[in-house]
């Protein structure tokens, strides 16, 4: 009999006969890759967007026609909204926990399929409007399509949570105990976690944001709202680095070819750090007149929360030192985020004590600090688990040559930019200033701006 015969099922040549469509494969499918593939396309277009943000900063001091501090404000606010929700988290939540969570836990899928597809639509929805805000400049509108976005955006990140919390612990395969998996799934299950907890917090604070703006606000309104703002804008920070962290504790390993080092001490590294970042939001507080008390609770909290991080630091640089260790891209970028978080966090040591406290959470060194740990942190680990898996997600394999070039590019540019960012405190202008003029090292931040903006683009065009 041949083997088209007629006579095979119905049902048979229904469902696997039919190759779907354009439409129905990536619009309508709720399977996990899918959704995982949009999330990281989605991503890679918003942090176009971001990044020609941030060349627009760059430029400012450089161009008297943009010495507008209002529109430098609003630029500065979109920028960090773009990346923060709409590229680095979606990322490394949605793209690449959606591709290899059920995988490393024995599932066939996610537990809410349509719940997933859901959150990745509810997100680029919120991202379109938080684009019209930008359209519509200084106009009132713009503050309420802005805060809409959020809404909206917030509302997919949340179930994109809930799916993950409920894959992670209903869904394991026999034998996928807790305490045994892999160290990239536990920090995608830690950060749902605080997802889930915070998201709601700033839900709130968006809410009261929009009623101080069209009612009379109370004394000390501001205050209040800047309380609510890092109540939920501490955590989420953490929500971006952890599964980059777990990233890399997957990829040491896997190039030093030998196991993790301490890995339960990683998982248990992991938990505290998400813990810890819902204790120590006031340490951006400090410059509101805090009480004594509270002033030495929140220096305290700001050195121990580091304990953890330099633990999976010490476990991950252990790793390298009894293996032989392989530096090819994935090793690079692994490496990189090593490198960038421990300056970043001896930065971060500064800022919660002493007199200096009181000047630098307002000021540029602020900006890169925070651009050292967390965003470069995160987007090391974005290019890391982006060379890592790009075989098994596409079946093709990038040159080994282009992806050193991107990281030296992302390197390089990257400290040029923000190196010189803390010493631009020393001249005590608030980082909400547009008139710093074009000193050396803001000419010496614009170049490696550009520099960065080369490496990103090449990043683009080597992943298409």
């Amino acid at each position: 009999m041949d083997s088209t015969d007629q006579t095979a099922p119905s049902g048979f040549r229904g469902r696997y006969a039919d190759k779907p469509g354009f439409v129905r494969r990536w619009v309508l499918s709720p399977g996990c890759r899918e959704v995982g593939t949009l999330y990281l396309m989605f991503a890679a277009a918003a942090g176009l967007l971001g990044m020609g943000l941030s060349i627009l900063l760059r430029i400012q001091p450089l161009n008297p026609a943009f010495h507008d501090g209002d529109r430098w404000s609003l630029v500065a606010a979109v920028h960090g909204l773009v990346m923060v929700f709409f590229t680095v988290i979606p990322a490394l939540l949605g793209g690449f926990g959606n591709w290899f969570v059920p995988v490393m836990i024995g599932a066939s899928d996610t537990a809410f399929p349509r719940l997933n597809s859901a959150g990745f639509w509810s997100t680029a929805s919120g991202f379109s409007l938080l684009a019209l805000s930008l359209i519509a400049g200084s106009s009132p509108m713009a503050a309420g399509l802005a805060v809409a976005g959020l809404h909206v955006a917030g509302i997919g990140l949340l179930m994109g949570a809930i799916n993950f919390i409920v894959t992670i612990l209903t869904m394991r395969g026999p034998g996928v105990q807790l305490s045994r998996m892999p160290p990239f799934v536990w920090s995608v299950l830690v950060a749902a976690s605080l997802i889930l907890l915070s998201l709601p917090i700033l839900a709130g604070s968006l809410t009261v944001l929009w009623l101080d703006r069209g009612f009379a606000a109370a004394p000390g309104a501001h205050v209040s709202l800047r309380q609510l703002f890092w109540s939920i804008g501490h955590p989420e920070l953490y929500v971006m680095i952890l599964p980059a962290f777990g990233i890399v504790s997957q990829v040491v390993p896997s190039f030093s070819r030998r196991p993790v080092y301490g890995q339960l001490a990683l998982v248990y590294a992991m938990v505290a750090i998400g813990i810890g970042g819902f204790l120590v939001w006031g340490q951006h507080m400090f410059a509101t007149g805090l009480s004594p008390d509270a002033s030495r609770y929140y220096t305290l909290a700001a050195i121990v929360v580091a304990v953890p991080t330099g633990v999976k630091l010490f476990a991950w640089l252990a790793t390298m030192v009894r293996g032989s260790v392989d530096f090819e891209t994935p090793m690079l970028f692994a490496t990189g985020l090593i490198a960038l978080v421990t300056a970043g966090g001896l930065t971060g040591l500064l800022m919660g004590t002493g007199e200096a406290r009181e000047a630098l959470p307002a000021s540029h060194y602020a900006v890169g600090h925070f651009h050292y740990v967390l965003s470069l942190g995160a987007v090391a680990g974005l290019f890391c688990g982006f060379y890592y898996w790009i075989g098994k997600m596409s079946g093709r394999r990038y040159p080994e040559w282009a992806g050193r070039v991107h990281f030296w590019l992302f390197f390089i540019g990257a400290n040029l930019t923000f190196l010189p960012l803390h010493f631009l405190s020393l001249d005590s202008l608030p980082n909400t200033d547009a008139l710093y003029g074009a000193t050396d090292y803001n000419n010496l931040a614009s170049v490696g701006a550009g520099v960065g903006a080369i490496g990103y683009l090449w990043f683009v065009g080597l992943a298409v």
